[in-house]
């Protein structure tokens, strides 16, 4: 699983995804189903820190929802 892999998965819905989502998009492309969702959202943090995404927290449970990053250069 690479960044240009998971900020394609990210960018297949114009509207932002749910961590989870991202990991079954990948999980079933990739034919990985091993890929857990903690190992998503460490490398969508990773590339939060690298301005390529951005993230909102939503609802009461905290899930984390992430879209590309239109401002970034």
């Amino acid at each position: 699983m690479t960044d240009e892999q998971i900020l394609a998965a990210v960018a297949q819905r114009p509207c932002s995804q749910h961590t989870y989502v991202v990991r079954n998009i990948l999980a079933t492309e990739l034919g990985r189903m091993e890929i857990t969702t903690a190992q998503v959202r460490r490398r969508l943090t990773a590339l939060e820190k690298q301005g390529k995404v951005k993230s909102r927290r939503w609802g009461p449970g905290s899930s984390i929802e992430w879209t590309i990053n239109a401002d970034q250069p």
